[in-house]
């Protein structure tokens, strides 16, 4: 089993319960959600696909 560090993140108010909701429905927890999350943005199938999800997250 591999060991997991700790990251503290800050969402806004909604960003937060939706993630709440989602993890209630699933019952998942918030951090596996989160981990999810990460990964598939980090391996996005391609170049511009990841370039377009972080614009639209800075604008």
């Amino acid at each position: 089993m591999a060991v997991k560090q700790r990251l503290s993140v800050y969402l806004d108010a909604d960003m937060m319960a939706r993630l709440e909701k989602f993890a209630s429905k699933e019952h998942a927890a918030k951090s596996s959600i989160a981990e999810a999350a990460i990964i598939s943005f980090l391996t996005a199938d391609d170049a511009d696909r990841w370039e377009a999800a972080v614009t639209r997250r800075l604008e």
